[in-house]
């Protein structure tokens, strides 16, 4: 006969570290038990945080491409209030984020928008003029750019994210 167990009751079981300090009675009383972590436990943690942390460039004031422009690209994540809120990014990195994100859409904007000019006549043109168009152009695509990312914003807000039908709703797993 197989017992279920997901009726056995509230069995919460609150695991502290030795350095945390005593837990308050009213704190202790919401668990059915409270454990202290075996220092082995505790060092695990320690090192397994560091690790990750390293891995994933949490503590760097930028992070990598493949996990920051997906964080601002995702509707779901919403904007910056809660990107930085719910600690997907610091509020530095969300900026210097958004910052590559500009220069990347910027760039394809002026990819797109390639115009190739040959002057086959005249070879005394100044490096001036050349550098105004260029600056002009690079004006123009970051506002367009900046314009873009902006309006994709707007459609981050709660009333356009995605709800789910909880009647209907699957979740699918796999392995």
């Amino acid at each position: 006969m197989i017992k279920d167990l997901r009726h056995r009751g509230e069995k919460n079981v609150l695991v502290t570290r030795e350095q945390a300090g005593a837990v308050h009675r009213d704190v202790a009383g919401e668990y059915s038990t409270v454990e202290n972590m075996h220092p082995c436990i505790v060092k695990y943690c320690d090192v397994y945080a560091k690790d990750l942390t390293e891995r994933l460039s949490l503590d760097e004031r930028n992070l990598p491409d493949a996990l920051a422009t997906p964080a601002l690209l995702n509707p779901m994540f919403g904007n910056e209030r809660r990107i930085v809120g719910s600690g997907l990014m610091f509020e530095g990195q969300y900026l210097k984020a958004r910052q590559n994100l500009l220069s990347k859409m910027q760039d394809i904007l002026y990819k797109s928008n390639l115009v190739l000019c040959f002057e086959l006549s005249d070879n005394s043109s100044s490096s001036d003029d050349d550098d105004d168009d260029i600056s002009i152009r690079d004006k123009q695509n970051y506002g367009k750019a900046k314009q873009e990312l902006e309006e994709f914003e707007r459609f981050k807000r709660k009333k356009y994210l995605p709800t789910l039908k909880e009647a209907s709703a699957r979740c699918l797993t796999g392995e």
